[in-house]
């Protein structure tokens, strides 16, 4: 009964099945083989399931991107809109530069005046 004891407590050291058969001679290259298959098989399938997350964050960037680029547009054209209004009013670049706080070029740019 001893030796079974000493002997279960040996198997059960090992945390790797293959690691134990490695060492006492029954592992096979068959086995290895078998191992490494399937251990390249779940890295491949865990990579391709990383590609799809990639994919997927990917695409929601772009959506985010985009999203921003149609609100800075809009905000442009507000800015636009404010400053011929307010360019109409005063009926002066100058002053409307002074009454937004930028320069009468931004305000030409803006208007498209240069």
């Amino acid at each position: 009964m001893p030796l079974f004891k000493k002997e279960n407590d040996y198997y059960n050291s090992y945390t790797d099945d293959a690691l134990f058969f490695k060492e006492i001679g029954a592992y096979t290259i068959e086995d290895y083989k078998r191992d490494t298959k399937a251990q390249l098989k779940e890295q491949y399938k865990q990579l391709q399931e990383e590609i799809i997350q990639a994919k997927e964050r990917a695409k929601q960037t772009k959506e985010k991107i985009k999203l921003a680029k149609e609100k800075a547009r809009q905000t442009q054209e507000e800015i636009k809109t404010i400053c011929q209004t307010i360019y109409q009013k005063l009926g002066s670049i100058e002053a409307t530069a002074d009454l937004l706080g930028i320069s009468i070029e931004r305000v030409k740019q803006i208007l498209n005046l240069e």
